[in-house]
């Protein structure tokens, strides 16, 4: 048995050459211009030159594997697509008899318009909270808000020694400013001392400075022997109609005019509101 050797690549290349080169003829050069698909047979149609320089059919590769020839010329190429081709871009090769090797992008189906929009997905967990951020910079001061309307709480100063008058004459021991409309509630006291030899009496009257001898608050009368005194309490409700009002402490000495009543340094006036 022969063994015929097998001819090297490049002298393979040369033979296939060897037409063109005996005749002087320059080499043609394959090209691929494009490609149209007939989805009706599932064919394509390639187009450009050198398919076919030896009249021999041209080999095209679609994805690696050769497709079947259907008809071909030296510009044209008619080629059966894979029945089970799903619409994509495929690598497709065109090949010569000579050799010549052409890749090409090849676009199988069209797309379509964008359908409409699906519904809505549900809202997903919420996420960790983030840091925090800076902080900004401090406002500007708003304009002083009105006054409040209570409760409040006012107080009397506590007076130094008065002398209280024989009657008929009050004399003021104390006084506060209230400053709503509203009930308050009168507290504090009153000391009334005897600074003669009879037992002196006498009464106060918590009023508004308008008032004479009522009708404010009565607070009581007193009675003190010579040389003491008398501690009378606060305790009532006043209301008040007009705001502000000063209320008063008054107290009138009762006894003959040689007697003499003081009020003391323990006297003072307090009021709380309470409606």
């Amino acid at each position: 048995m022969i063994r015929k050797k097998a001819l090297p690549i490049g002298l393979f290349v040369v033979v296939l050459l060897f037409p063109f080169m005996a005749s002087g003829a320059s080499i043609p050069v394959l090209t691929v211009n494009s490609a149209t698909i007939n989805y009706g047979n599932n064919q394509v149609t390639f187009s450009g030159s050198a398919f076919e320089p030896l009249t021999k059919s041209p080999t095209v590769l679609f994805s690696g594997s050769p497709l079947a020839i259907v008809s071909f010329s030296n510009t044209q190429i008619v080629a059966t697509l894979p029945a089970n081709t799903k619409a994509g871009t495929y690598s497709v090769f065109v090949a010569n008899c000579i050799g010549e090797l052409v890749p090409f992008v090849l676009t199988y189906g069209a797309t379509g318009p964008q359908g409409p929009i699906g519904p809505q997905g549900a809202t997903g967990s919420q996420g960790a909270p983030g840091p925090a951020g800076p902080t900004g910079p401090t406002g500007p001061t708003g304009p002083t808000g009105p006054p409040g309307i209570g409760p409040n709480f006012v107080t009397s100063a506590q007076p130094t020694v008065i002398v209280v008058p024989t009657g008929p004459g009050l004399v003021t021991v104390n006084s506060i400013v209230l400053p709503n409309i509203g009930t308050y509630l009168i507290s504090g006291q009153e000391e009334v001392y005897n600074n003669s030899t009879a037992v002196g009496s006498g009464s106060c009257y918590v009023l508004y400075d308008t008032d004479v001898e009522g009708p404010g608050l009565p607070v009581g009368g007193f009675t003190v022997a010579p040389d003491s005194f008398s501690v009378l309490p606060l305790n009532g409700y006043f209301v008040a109609t007009a705001a502000p009002t000063t209320l008063v402490v008054q107290c009138l000495w009762s006894g003959s005019s040689n007697m003499l009543a003081q009020a003391g340094p323990g006297s003072i006036l307090t009021a709380l509101q309470v409606q």
